[in-house]
């Protein structure tokens, strides 16, 4: 399955495509802004949800950011239990709320605005599902910082606002396309061994080919080492225990060393079979999981489809 990297962000998934879910590359003072402006939002949100709660006890049917000051100012704390329009610093004002409102909000009301409890109650559902969307952008630390937010129903990531379905699409293509990578470092593993062995057992064949018998002697040919590295690309030693005899060439040489010389690559051999053995058991089991990945996330998104033609069909 080919997987390309996914250029456009989340929400612009036009196939398979691996999307990076890290945030996006603030800058110190980037950083800094959007931390202010997540926290205000926050903040700013809860009181407005505090004011409209309290408005409601009082029989308010609406307010304005104005009322909130100067209830405030006269002690009225039915209104704002907690905040006195200081949640995000001491120096805020309600020209200052209403600044940092028009700032980040398409309609953001002025001071003297005046707007429904229900009204407050959804300009505070934006401005968490703001803050939401600016935390997005900031990449995932040891901190409560994470690139993945959610507000009240809608998710985020890498500041752009997107479905579950495509939350979940995500995650499992990147999850599917580590796995992938996974495979091909496993494979390439695999190849290595296979022409260490192809290597092991050529080698062990030449040595077979000339050891002695009884009491005689031979000898290996320098040739013969100068024609496997010049076509393998390595020493032939490799294939030996450290502690059998020094591999030799042009001397002649007793069976004694000729049996170690041909146990030690027998064991080598062995050795990289089993390891071949492991690692083949390992791609079979990234493969399942792999399969696993893509087989959740087409039930996912069937039973996404199922779900939103019955909520259709229920409200028609």
């Amino acid at each position: 399955m080919a997987v390309i990297e996914n250029k456009e962000g989340v929400g612009a998934l036009a196939g398979i495509a691996w999307t990076p879910l890290n945030g996006t590359d603030l800058s110190p003072s980037e950083l800094a802004q959007v931390d202010g402006d997540v926290d205000a939002a926050t903040s700013i949100a809860e009181a407005l949800l505090e004011a409209a709660n309290g408005a409601f006890n009082l029989g308010w049917q609406a307010f304005s950011l104005a009322d909130l000051a100067e209830g405030a100012a006269l002690g009225e704390r039915g209104l704002l239990e907690r905040t006195q329009l200081q949640s995000t610093s001491p120096s805020d004002s309600a020209s200052d709320w209403a600044l940092f409102l028009a700032s980040v909000l398409p309609n953001g009301p002025d001071m003297e605005e005046s707007m429904s409890l229900a009204a407050w109650r959804r300009l505070a559902d934006d401005l968490q599902g703001y803050a939401a969307l600016q935390a997005s952008r900031r990449a995932l630390t040891e901190n409560t910082r994470a690139a993945v937010t959610h507000s009240n129903g809608q998710w985020f990531v890498n500041g752009q606002s997107l479905s579950l379905l495509d939350l979940f699409t995500a995650v499992r293509v990147n999850r599917v396309v580590n796995l992938e990578e996974q495979q091909l470092m496993i494979i390439d593993d695999i190849k290595a061994n296979s022409s260490l062995l192809s290597a092991a057992q050529e080698w062990l064949a030449m040595i077979r080919s000339l050891s002695p018998t009884g009491d005689n002697s031979a000898s290996i040919p320098s040739g013969n080492r100068d024609a496997f590295v010049s076509k393998w690309g390595f020493d032939p030693v490799i294939f030996l225990d450290p502690l059998s005899p020094a591999l030799v060439f042009n001397v002649p040489t007793r069976v004694f060393d000729f049996d170690r010389w041909i146990n030690d690559i027998k064991a080598y051999v062995d050795l990289k079979d089993s390891d071949n053995q492991t690692l083949q058991l390992e791609l079979t089991r990234k493969g399942d999981r792999q399969a696993e990945a893509i087989d959740e996330m087409v039930s996912f998104a069937n039973k996404t489809s199922q779900t939103g033609n019955r909520m259709a069909g229920n409200l028609g």
